[in-house]
């Protein structure tokens, strides 16, 4: 077994402070932003899943969690929720579809220019902040058209 896999109660922990880091900045700012209520619905969700998985696996706490996918898509939601709410911040909404398609193929296209890379000469951490760019403003079109 890596040495990554968390453990249930690791990754509970782990979850835990995460909501515990949002309340605080919502009880700073008296107000909860949309892209932070998505995000502690899908901690909750996530630790609801856990607790369910405490009861039903013998050995509680201690069962490692199967793989790392669950993990990595909450925090790359987290990601996208933070861009999408500082974009929208500090640029509005989109104003029409077209206004959106741009943007999403901006982003895209930046995620591109490093594909284009040979490997050994491509930033991974651009590669995922474009990804997440690229969400976020998806994202932010489906809430701006309503859709």
């Amino acid at each position: 077994m890596p040495s990554e896999t968390l453990t249930i109660a690791g990754r509970k922990k782990q979850l835990e402070e995460k909501l515990a880091s949002l309340d605080c900045e919502v009880a700073q700012t008296h107000h909860i932003p949309t892209w932070m209520r998505e995000h502690r619905k899908v901690i909750l969700e996530e630790l609801e899943s856990i607790d369910t998985r405490e009861k039903i696996v013998s050995g509680g706490g201690n069962t490692p969690i199967v793989g790392e996918e669950t993990i990595q898509m909450n925090d790359f939601l987290g990601e996208v929720y933070e861009e999408c709410h500082r974009a929208t911040k500090l640029h509005g909404g989109f104003n029409s579809a077209h206004e959106a398609y741009g943007v999403i193929l901006e982003e895209l296209d930046e995620f591109w220019d490093e594909v284009k890379k040979k490997r050994n000469l491509r930033n991974t951490d651009n590669m995922r902040k474009e990804l997440v760019q690229v969400a976020a403003m998806c994202l932010k079109a489906v809430i701006a058209l309503k859709l």
